[in-house]
């Protein structure tokens, strides 16, 4: 008996990806089993993810947010919090949705964050009130409104000898709505704002760095600091590292990448005002701390200088701009710090405002940029170095920021391994800190050899402690090997300039989010700096934080201080045949080192 089939065309209907970006939703139906990075680079979004590693899911480069049917969490996923897939791992099974601007996570935020900021008395200058009187009778005899308030804060100690716009559109303000009383506000000699009774005026402070973004709030009348807040700057979607997003500039991304570092900065400085019970019309001032690429796209100024030899940054000056004219969601001035050349920016020089008392020391901000400046009585010396992606957590087998959740430093604890979290909640990942302490630990074990190398047995990788599933491999030791490297080739670079040795430097001042998580014998032990300053490492987490508030509570007067700092200043180029070669001598973790 024969049996007829007959072929028929079936349609199957197709899964419907819908994806989220910029108050808009695009919906698109694509073949099942694409990877949502292939569907987003076909569909126009290319700008919004990347994958350095070739789509291995290593580097997590292609973050985002997605929901829906869509295939099992690799193991490197599982490890990252909430929704979060990798773009080149995930696949689409079903309908389901992306998020590309999902709100940033704030590290820590308030006045009981991870760790107090300091600000020295002697940079504080204090705000002070005058009393309004705003009925009519009592502004005859005056021509103007700026002279009403000259006249009404002449009493004061200090009176203003100038008034700002944001004090006139206050006052204005006041009148319009028929207020009969209201507080004036005097800060390094200016009237600055115009209130009702009660509203203190407040100001900001931010280091917006390659990566992260840190916005403090100070209330200017008591120097106090009324919270912090730290988010990952968006601009990393386009490039991990400055010198590749110089590129993407280049490229044509130029206007993309301002708006992303606007789009961080902007939220930043909401929620921390939300985090503080603020308005955003407290705020008078900001002063702002970054590198030359992260400064020029600020000011929408293309960093087309820095893609190539000499590496000239846009300006050295300091610059202030109206906020809003910027961008930015104030009405105040923002004030960028002058900066050093090349890649050394303003944060280096608020680090150094900070820290520049005293003899020969060195500062180290480190980061994917790493900044490294040499104070001497000569004045300063100041380089930087592209330490690569690793101090930061990014292109590791187990690596993120350093976000709730990432393990920041690891020890033994009576024989055991312990890992300390951000957050204090169950592991994900491994930060740039984390890194650094792992390879210590390691070390310590004599799990590696001077050289980097692991032992035999362990094959490539090494399992950290805890319930999770934790490791650090050959190629993250190599990763970090490079990082260190070009931090201890660069150190030794900027004392044979000074015509110094390793002995004289009295104090060795580590910034950044190392500050907070590491022990001296961490960058002993692995080389990054010299066994003989195991006493003279300073740790200073909020180093340049700290120097922006000083800068900003001091006024006019830390202004100028400042200024003559940096003429002070000199760049070093590590642009230099010398310094290949040092760098490969400076990747052995040298002599075993006990702590």
């Amino acid at each position: 008996m024969m049996v007829d089939f007959t072929l028929r065309e079936v349609k199957v209907n197709m899964p419907v990806l819908r994806v989220h970006r910029r108050g808009s939703t695009i919906e698109m139906e694509l073949p099942r089993g694409i990877s949502l990075l292939e569907a987003l680079k076909a569909a126009g979004f290319a700008r919004d993810v990347e994958s350095p590693c070739g789509g291995l899911g290593l580097c997590g480069g292609c973050t985002v947010r997605a929901s829906g049917g869509l295939s099992g969490r690799s193991p490197r996923e599982a490890l990252m919090p909430g929704d979060l897939r990798l773009a080149c791992t995930a696949r689409l099974l079903g309908h389901a949705e992306v998020f590309l601007d999902d709100p940033p996570q704030p590290i820590f935020s308030g006045p009981n964050g991870s760790h107090a900021l300091a600000v020295p008395e002697d940079a504080a200058s204090r705000a002070l009130p005058f009393r309004l009187d705003l009925r009519r009778e009592a502004m005859v005899g005056t021509s103007s409104l700026e002279e009403f308030l000259l006249r009404s804060s002449a009493g004061l100690s200090c009176p203003p000898e100038a008034v700002s716009d944001l004090a006139l559109e206050g006052l204005a303000k006041m009148l319009s709505r028929g207020e009969p009383e209201a507080v004036g506000w005097v800060f390094d000699h200016r009237v600055v704002m115009v209130a009702p009774l009660g509203v203190t005026p407040l100001g900001l402070a931010a280091d917006l760095g390659s990566s992260t973004i840190e916005v403090a709030a100070v209330d200017l009348r008591s120097g106090e600091v009324l919270g912090r807040l730290r988010v990952e700057n968006r601009q990393r979607r386009l490039g991990r590292d400055v010198i590749s997003r110089v590129v993407r500039a280049i490229e044509g991304f130029s206007d993309e990448l301002r708006s992303l570092l606007v789009l961080s900065l902007n939220e930043a400085i909401n929620e921390l005002l939300k985090s503080s019970g603020a308005s955003a019309d407290r705020v008078v001032k900001m002063v702002v701390g970054c590198n030359t690429v992260v400064g020029s796209f600020l000011f929408g100024i293309p960093p087309a200088g820095l893609s190539e030899r000499p590496f000239l940054p846009w300006t050295l000056r300091s610059r202030t701009e109206r906020a809003s004219g910027l961008g930015i969601d104030l009405g105040c001035p923002l004030t960028l710090l002058p900066s050093i050349g090349g890649f050394v920016g303003s944060d280096a020089l608020a680090l150094l405002y900070r820290h520049r008392s005293g003899g020969a020391r060195l500062l180290l901000d480190l980061g994917t940029n790493g900044e490294v400046l040499l104070w001497t009585s000569g004045g300063a010396l100041g380089a930087s170095t592209a330490a690569g992606p690793a101090f930061e957590g990014y292109g590791l087998s187990c690596g993120m920021p350093a976000l709730p959740g990432a393990v920041h430093r690891v020890r033994l604890d009576g024989g055991d391994v312990k890992l300390d979290v951000i957050g204090g909640s169950e592991p994900k990942g491994i930060c740039g800190s984390g890194l650094v302490s792992s390879v210590s630990l390691m070390r310590e074990m004599e799990v590696l050899d001077r050289s980097g190398r692991m032992k035999p047995c362990l094959g490539l990788r090494f399992r950290l402690g805890g319930d999770v599933d934790l490791w650090v491999t050959q190629r993250d030791v190599r990763e970090f090997q490079l990082a260190k490297g070009a931090v201890r080739a660069a150190i030794e670079t900027l004392l044979e300039e000074a015509g110094i040795g390793e002995s004289q430097v009295e104090l060795c001042v580590v910034s950044g989010l190392f500050g907070g998580s590491l022990e001296a014998v961490d960058l002993i032990r692995t080389g990054m700096l010299p066994p003989p300053w195991r006493d003279r490492i300073h740790f200073s987490p909020d180093g340049v934080l700290e120097g922006l508030l000083s800068v900003l509570l001091g006024g006019e007067k830390a202004m100028r201080e400042v200024e003559k700092l940096a003429s002070r200043c000199r760049h070093v180029s590590l642009d230099r045949d010398d310094f290949k070669e040092r760098l490969m001598r400076c990747l052995d973790l040298g002599e075993s080192y006990p702590g």
